[in-house]
């Protein structure tokens, strides 16, 4: 239908590992617990059902330094194709029994369906994004609780050398048609503003106000990591504290009215693609190629 063209088609149960209803046997004892959004439009609130914070070790792209250090949150935000890994204690509980992992409910931070769902009233639309979800049940065995040895994070890495490079790109979703600086998906082109030099940090801001309808979109980047560096006011207050900004990333997400910059240091030379994780919305066209190295003779 028109509206999940729009917002991205929502589906009405949660399947983990490709199972409806999932529940895990587990001992006393601290998992590491790995997460990755393949939702195609959904917006997860993770969070314990007990209210134990998140300990998260881990985004997108790899495990958080030593200084970094363990990630204490209330909750765990994650758009499509966004990943966290987590340590979970569950011998840490008062008494074995068990815990659930749900999605909770917030505010749909924009698009058709929050209208929506603000004139007809909260619950009205079915497969909203923002209805509190049911992910997975952890039944803790009864026993003697193990304490694992705390993790050994790594070292920090080596920063990219400066670089004087800066790119800028605006997100917009019009009348069906999304765009990155006003284009859509060609095949082979890349413009000036979408080259990154190799071997140095660049400077790439993702804006979403560019016009439009206001919608939340999940930027995923390939053949590289980054870092966010900075991201301004925007983000929903009941999702605020759920970001994992920390470490390296190869998807962000971008809310209504933010600009979010990232520090962007290519190592591989070629073309790879940049685009909306929202599926519908890169079908729609928010989706170009960038290049990494030297600057190629087509440009459009």
């Amino acid at each position: 239908m028109m509206m999940d063209t729009m917002n991205g088609v929502l589906g009405d149960t949660v399947l983990v590992n490709g199972v409806a209803d999932a529940a895990f046997d587990v001992a006393p004892n601290t998992y590491r617990l790995r997460l990755a959004n393949v939702s195609n439009a959904r917006i997860y609130k993770l969070a314990w059902s007990d209210g134990r914070p998140m300990r998260v070790i881990s985004a997108g792209s790899g495990l958080f330094s030593r200084v970094e250090g363990v990630r204490s949150h209330p909750y765990v935000v994650l758009a499509p194709f966004q990943r966290v890994e987590l340590l979970e204690d569950f011998g840490a509980r008062r008494s074995p029994g068990e815990v659930a992992l749900i999605s909770k409910r917030f505010d749909d931070p924009g698009g058709m369906g929050g209208m929506m769902r603000g004139m007809m009233g909260g619950g009205m639309m079915g497969n909203a994004q923002g209805e509190e979800l049911p992910v997975a049940r952890f039944t803790v065995a009864a026993g003697s609780r193990t304490t694992g040895m705390p993790p050994r994070l790594p070292e920090p890495s080596l920063l990219a050398r400066k670089g004087n490079t800066e790119r800028h790109t605006r997100l917009a979703f019009n009348m069906m048609q999304g765009s990155l600086n006003g284009r859509v998906f060609k095949m082979d082109a890349v413009a000036a503003d979408e080259h990154l030099p190799l071997g140095e940090e660049t400077i790439w801001t993702f804006s979403n106000d560019a016009g439009g309808m206001a919608m939340p979109h999940p930027m995923h980047i390939h053949g590289v990591r980054f870092r966010i560096i900075a991201r301004s006011a925007g983000a929903p207050a009941d999702l605020r504290e759920g970001l994992i900004d920390t470490g390296y990333q190869d998807t962000v997400l971008v809310f209504p009215g933010e600009r979010v910059r990232l520090a962007v240091a290519p190592t591989e030379p070629g073309m790879f693609m940049y685009h909306c994780h929202n599926l519908e919305h890169e079908d729609g066209g928010m989706m170009r190629n960038c290049w990494f190295g030297p600057w190629p003779i087509k440009s459009a």
